[in-house]
């Protein structure tokens, strides 16, 4: 696994990663991307 590391780079990260489904996943442990939240509405803070 460790030796993928060092073959990694900004052109190539999307095919030997799934580094969308960790994008989303970090999101929605945030709070963020979730499906039926509308993120531009105003909030009383």
């Amino acid at each position: 696994m460790f030796k993928l590391w060092s073959k990694v780079d900004f052109q190539n990260i999307g095919s030997l990663s799934d580094i969308e489904g960790f994008r989303e996943e970090f999101l929605r442990h945030h709070g963020f991307g979730m499906k039926g939240v509308d993120y531009e509405r105003d909030v009383d803070v």
